[in-house]
């Protein structure tokens, strides 16, 4: 149906609705995104000040827009559990595939349908921040800016913003989380995410299914207002929630249903087996080039990983990272100190070590154990 079918028989099917919050949406300047998953369909608003907000739009008119929005934050949250497909209209528009022309209507024609609209008082909220001290002592409250040249631990400020809680910022940033992926009406987990929340804002996010294979991965940006944090991909909300915090290694995601999710630092588990320590070479050939992998293991669980190749009969080395190990779940976990985690499954027997590589491919890199390495 189009928007006008929508307010004249006052109903429509979720993609009706959808539709014509997007409508209403980019008829006032928003950008307005659809998002389609089996059997259902609900629009998410992009604000003025960036923030994405989704809406479950068959709850208007059974209940409040609080509700429709906390219920559209819901499934938003649960959206990697199931196949999904995001439509950006200004994207499609921009493509060239446009509205068809429909013939205007009156200047009344609310009223001719006989919508009311009672008077709208705008208010402007306030929200307080703490802001931590470096004197003992409890904070004090202002409306304006600090004086004196010193900053008060507790503001008072006009607007919608609110700055980082600055224990849920240090835990979450530089680490990787292990959370497990729990679907309503399933027992257990049923896989988890690993998730990297990096010091420029970003973040990138692997999900793992139970058989220990990366089904997918996710980059974007996230924010932290107090303890909410907003993850984004693109220009759509990825995640919304709070984040507590109960210790460095330990952090619970509140979901805006109020469920509860535990996550620990992805680099918890047992340190490498004696066996797997050492130093272990692979050898390769690709489209013409020898390649040789140097990885190197002790008993802390610290690695460095070479890649080198041979040019015009010289060994030069490709690169060199480094980082940590743990093995949990039957999957190694890897920790570069430059990069993102990652996991592979493993194969140990006596002097041979394999990789498999945990993307569906089923790759392997074979590793022989070595006494010293050779270039």
């Amino acid at each position: 149906k189009y928007a006008r079918d929508v307010l004249r028989n006052r109903a429509g099917t979720c993609i009706d609705l959808a539709v014509f919050w997007a409508s209403a949406a980019k008829a006032v300047g928003l950008e307005a995104h659809v998002v389609l998953i089996p059997g259902h369909a609900y629009p998410v608003i992009k604000l003025p000040g960036g923030q994405m907000v989704p809406i479950e739009a068959t709850l208007i008119g059974r209940g409040t827009i609080r509700d429709a929005v906390e219920t559209g934050m819901k499934n938003l949250a649960e959206l990697n559990a199931k196949p999904n497909f995001e439509v950006s209209v200004s994207e499609y528009q921009n493509a060239g595939i446009r509205c068809l022309e429909l013939p205007a209507v009156s200047d009344n024609w609310l009223e001719e349908q006989k919508y009311e609209f009672p008077n709208m008082v705008q208010e402007t909220h306030r929200v307080t921040y703490e802001e931590p001290s470096s004197t003992a002592g409890s904070g004090t409250e202002s409306s304006g800016t600090a004086t004196s040249g010193t900053e008060p631990s507790g503001t008072e400020m006009s607007g919608t913003e609110t700055r980082p809680d600055a224990q849920v910022l240090s835990t979450l940033t530089g680490r990787t989380w292990n959370t497990p992926i729990q679907v309503p009406g399933q027992q257990g987990a049923q896989g988890f995410w690993l998730t990297q929340f990096k010091a420029d804002g970003t973040f990138v996010e692997l999900t793992v299914n139970t058989e220990s294979v990366v089904t997918s991965q996710k980059e974007g940006q996230y924010t932290l207002h107090a303890d909410t944090l907003s993850m984004t991909t693109g220009d759509v909300m990825h995640w919304t929630g709070r984040v507590i915090v109960h210790g460095s290694e330990a952090i619970s995601f509140i979901y805006p249903d109020g469920q509860t999710v535990p996550a620990k630092a992805a680099l918890q588990g047992d340190p490498p087996p004696a066996a797997m320590t050492g130093i272990w070479q692979a050898n390769c050939n690709q489209e013409g080039r020898e390649i040789s992998y140097i990885f190197e293991l002790d008993s802390n669980g610290v690695w460095f990983f070479g890649v080198w190749s041979q040019v015009n009969g010289q060994w030069v080395r490709d690169s060199l990272e480094e980082g940590r190990l743990v093995v949990s779940q039957g999957l190694l976990l890897f920790e570069p100190k430059e990069d993102v985690a990652f996991t592979r499954r493993y194969e140990l027997s006596g002097d041979t070590f394999t990789w498999i590589f945990v993307d569906g491919s089923n790759r392997c890199l074979t590793f022989q154990r070595q006494q010293k390495t050779n270039h």
